[in-house]
């Protein structure tokens, strides 16, 4: 099992499909955490400028009025960065001024893409100003248009372990435990800082903010239920289209 969030797998038994810990380099629940995801924007400087907006530094500056209609959020029932993204909102600013802001954000979105990659690749088209990513998505998206610019929402930027694990069922195990120890090497380490992941080990930016997966993963009904009723809201207060004659 590779590459897989950490929010993800603290779903009801994962861990008991997970091979028991072994000597060196995972932690105590068998699982190896040397990469993670974070959190970025992808924004278009002469959109952003065309609207008297700058570069948003905070996920509040995601609300200002000058950014109505310009945003593009990852859908968080259907992408593991909308889901970051929603839960590093509420874990950092708390539930109630999490979901006021949230509320707020969700005036300047055009919609909610499945994907990472869709809100970073839209940027700079029909008006989208900025998308919500990771910055994976963000680094490769900036390789394509170098036009684009990627900016971090530096009160918290909202991140999560990627875990790797061994199934417990595998007959492959001596490979498997071979696959990890190339993974948690030096030489994965710096193909993983050249395609932006984030890195576990060593000095992290004071503004990285790890959520909690465990509560991210006992609250993410309520809160996509939550979001659902959000976007109940959006669809009574969208513009009705003409009738056809």
């Amino acid at each position: 099992m590779l590459g897989w969030a950490d929010t993800a797998a603290q779903s009801p038994g994962i861990a008991a499909r997970i091979a028991p810990p072994a000597a060196g380099g995972c932690d105590a629940d068998g699982f190896y955490r040397p990469t993670g995801f974070s959190l970025a924007f992808v924004a278009d400087p002469a959109l952003l400028q065309a609207r008297g907006a700058e570069p948003p530094t905070r996920w509040s500056d995601l609300a200002a009025p000058a950014l109505r209609q310009a945003l593009l959020f990852p859908d968080p029932r259907r992408s593991g960065a909308g889901y970051l993204a929603l839960t590093t909102i509420l874990q950092y600013y708390g539930p109630e001024d999490g979901w006021r802001l949230m509320v707020e954000i969700d005036r300047n979105v055009i919609d909610y893409p499945g994907s990472a990659w869709e809100p970073a690749a839209r940027v700079g088209q029909n008006g989208a100003a900025l998308g919500i990513t990771v910055r994976v998505a963000a680094r490769r998206r900036l390789s394509d248009n170098p036009a684009l610019i990627q900016a971090l929402p530096q009160d918290a930027i909202g991140a999560e372990a990627e875990v790797y694990g061994v199934l417990a069922g595998s007959k492959q195990q001596a490979l498997a435990r071979r696959a990890l120890d190339w993974v948690m090497s030096d030489k994965a380490a710096d193909l993983f800082r050249h395609h932006a992941k984030l890195l576990l080990r060593g000095e992290r930016d004071p503004a990285l903010f790890p959520i909690n997966p465990e509560r991210a993963s006992r609250e993410r009904p309520a809160i996509l239920q939550r979001f659902d009723a959000l976007m109940r809201l959006r669809a009574v207060r969208a513009p009705k289209s003409e009738a056809t004659p």
